[in-house]
């Protein structure tokens, strides 16, 4: 999400994008990289722990940390708004981690700017692609996307970030399969509340007794050809 919500041109977060929905989209992108790596979960009541052993991500393991060390099942957008109203201090460690992978270059009067635009591997030797190619493909194509880019679209819809991204033109053919992914993720739909200002539905808040940790879980299974405003390679 670092990456969508950053100006490309300028090199900083983009300032047509609110704060508070910069902050509800990290911290949902936080969230479902701990619900993909199956250390949470979610139901439509709570958001639970399932693992608690760190990913080896600093941002990603504190908030992980945090949930382990509560021992309470609480509803989703309870630590959603707990991790975004921190998430200003962890911004520098999401940074951080991006320009380790070589993904991201800081420049200078805190300007972080994206190492050119080419699918590859990132310093990790894990496969990179430019988000926004990764859009498009998976809006584009006939197959369900992977998870990881479920949530992505889910987490752009909820904070309305597609008038940077597509061509409004578009956008009317590609609106039905956004509104399906973004149907298909809890953590998605309850940062959209979130960005809407509705209120957090509140459930009995219920300690975590003798909880046996699973790990054995899978995770979550859940383009210029359509006007993305896809960067050149470059």
């Amino acid at each position: 999400m670092m990456l969508l919500v950053l100006d490309y041109d300028t090199g900083c977060i983009n300032y047509g994008i609110p704060h508070d929905t910069v902050r509800f989209a990290l911290a949902g992108a936080v969230l479902t990289d701990l619900a993909l790596a199956g250390r949470i979960d979610t139901d439509v009541e709570s958001l639970f722990l399932l693992d608690p052993v760190p990913m080896g991500e600093p941002v990603a393991d504190h908030v992980l940390t945090r949930i382990a060390a509560d021992g309470c099942r609480r509803t989703v957008g309870h630590w959603l708004s707990a991790v975004a109203e921190s998430i200003d201090a962890l911004r520098a460690g999401l940074t951080d981690r991006l320009e380790q992978r070589g993904v991201l270059l800081r420049g200078p009067h805190g300007r972080i700017w994206i190492i050119g635009s080419r699918d590859g591997a990132d310093a990790d030797g894990d496969p990179f692609r430019d988000v926004r190619h990764r859009l498009a493909g998976a809006l584009l194509g006939n197959e369900i996307p992977h998870p990881r880019d479920i949530t992505i679209i889910g987490l752009a819809d909820a904070c309305d970030l597609w008038g940077g991204l597509v061509d409004k033109c578009a956008l009317e053919g590609i609106r039905p399969r956004i509104d399906l992914y973004s149907r298909m993720d809890l953590i998605c739909q309850a940062v959209s509340r979130a960005v809407r200002g509705e209120p957090t539905p509140k459930r009995a808040t219920r300690p975590v007794k003798g909880q046996q940790w699973r790990n054995d879980r899978n995770p979550r299974s859940a383009g210029s050809a359509i006007g993305l405003k896809v960067p050149s390679p470059g």
